[in-house]
């Protein structure tokens, strides 16, 4: 799992992925879970998949995202720069 740096001094254009600090780690594990849990219920197959006890691979969970766009909110979208000083508009986190 990574963590994405935004880049300040560029509004975010600019970014790089480093590990995720150990601090954090244990709540990103809690939060992928739930993704790879929505991302199953989104898709039949995937849920198959994933109650025989098998891994959802990454391009897994981005098919179910695609998918089911009403179902599963992006975190994609609250990670955007904007989120750290405004409400984000498309989920209404703040």
């Amino acid at each position: 799992m990574k963590a994405i740096y935004w880049d300040d001094s560029t509004q975010g254009m600019k970014f790089e992925t480093r590990e995720v600090p150990a601090n954090l780690l244990d709540e990103a594990k809690k939060w992928r879970e739930k993704m790879v849990e929505a991302a199953a219920e989104a898709d039949d197959e995937l849920m198959h998949k994933y109650l025989e006890g098998h891994n959802l691979s990454n391009e897994d969970i981005k098919k179910a995202c695609a998918s089911a766009p009403s179902r599963i909110r992006s975190c994609r979208c609250c990670a955007a720069p904007h989120s750290r000083t405004r409400a984000c508009r498309r989920c209404s986190t703040p």
